[in-house]
């Protein structure tokens, strides 16, 4: 958590940016989209370090937007309509993303190669807008969930295996696996439960499929980045730092923007106040961090988090702040401590007899990937990273949702 202009903002997710994902579309759209959806949307400071960002959405946004999930969860065509309109969305960007596939950019006007690059991110921008939204639904209201199953069982075996086969993805996609088909002890509960089950399942589907269709985005629309990369006369990766009013301007008008994406890579502010974009970077970055009082906030540290998938394991902690870092430290059988993880940590998942994460939801990657594994895994877990040093021994009860530190190193 930290303070920024006297107001607390609350950690939503830590990442290493993929390309051509992050400044190409920081842009007031998304929130656009977001409202479209049914729900307000909320202010955020995403602080962009080397490549490696940290998202902060104020925490009175945060407690309006978990009320008005409340109310979601009785509207019974909410998360179909949605489900329906990514359908439709989907293929409309599948579509558009295999014609500019097709296309030599080599002798085409600077119009169509920036109306292309508009074009791909209005089709996404709504895909982008229900990933996040039901991310935070699920990231928001998990544990509420899970206490909601309490109520009709106190077998913690029932309840862990009804939790996951009620949060498991409607549907399969890249890494959105459906873990249990079929549950003995499958519980029969409430319409409202289950339309809340629906929601989470949705969300966990949609995430997945998002993040695989942003991966094509970049690969099929190769070809335009490299003839925009060319013409505006800087690296492919230089791209990466600019939004696309921006490359725009390049192109029509020859600014020049190595410099201004070089700052940007050191360190870039995207701070949305009130549905409207401020970028800020290198020394201004600094400043802004600054002038706003820009502090984190000591909290006491209490080594819970949420179940994604149970089991009980004793063994070597291994922080890893990066997938590099992962993967170059994890040996078999140690335990995966983590901020969050992503494809890039596979490797070292499949070494690991367990995984603790420090942000996401109940359908995040770590959750989906341990429960694809069959390994006990806890997200969510606040002040892990702190607490916990390379090599302790530690305890991790995905049944009870703990962690315990058993000896230092």
């Amino acid at each position: 958590m930290i303070k920024f202009k006297n107001k607390k903002y609350d950690l939503l997710f830590s990442n290493n940016l993929a390309p051509l994902q992050a400044l190409n579309y920081a842009d007031e759209l998304f929130f656009k989209e977001f409202k479209k959806l049914g729900v307000s949307s909320y202010r955020i400071i995403s602080v962009i370090e080397q490549g490696w960002q940290k998202k902060y959405g104020l925490i009175s946004d945060l407690k309006l937007l978990k009320k008005q999930f409340k109310l979601k969860i009785s509207n019974y065509k909410w998360a179909p309509g949605i489900l329906k309109k990514y359908e439709l969305q989907s293929k409309k960007l599948r579509d558009l993303l295999l014609l500019i596939s097709n296309k030599k950019y080599f002798n085409r006007a600077n119009g169509e190669l920036i109306g292309d690059l508009i074009k791909i991110r209005s089709n996404s921008a709504t895909m982008d807008a229900m990933s996040n939204l039901l991310y935070l639904f699920s990231s928001l209201m998990g544990n509420e969930f899970f206490d909601n199953l309490k109520k009709y069982t106190k077998d913690k075996n029932i309840l862990n295996d009804n939790f996951v086969y009620y949060t498991q993805p409607i549907r399969e996609s890249r890494y959105a696996k459906i873990k249990i088909k079929k549950l003995s002890n499958l519980l029969k509960i409430e319409k409202r439960d289950l339309n809340f089950s629906l929601i989470i399942r949705i969300g966990a589907f949609i995430k997945d499929d998002v993040s695989e269709l942003l991966d094509l985005r970049n690969k099929m629309a190769k070809n335009l980045y490299l003839e925009i990369a060319k013409r505006i006369k800087c690296p492919q990766s230089c791209i990466n730092n600019l939004q696309i009013k921006e490359i725009e301007r390049a192109l029509k008008f020859g600014d020049k923007i190595k410099e201004l994406s070089k700052d940007r890579r050191e360190v870039t502010i995207l701070f949305y106040p009130n549905d409207k974009i401020h970028i800020y970077e290198g020394n201004r970055a600094i400043s802004f961090l600054n002038n706003g009082g820009f502090s984190e906030i000591k909290e006491k540290i209490s080594l819970h988090g949420q179940v994604a998938c149970k089991g009980i394991v004793r063994a070597r902690a291994v922080l890893a702040h990066n997938s590099q870092e992962a993967n170059k430290k994890m040996r078999k059988g140690d335990i995966l401590i983590a901020v969050y993880t992503a494809v890039e940590y596979l490797s070292a998942m499949k070494k690991a007899a367990a995984v603790v994460t420090e942000t996401g939801g109940i359908t995040s990657h770590a959750a989906i990937i341990s429960r694809e594994f069959n390994i006990p895994c806890l997200i969510g877990v606040k002040g892990v990273m702190t607490a916990i040093k390379n090599g302790d021994l530690i305890e991790v009860d995905a049944n009870k949702g703990m962690v315990v530190i058993l000896k230092r190193n």
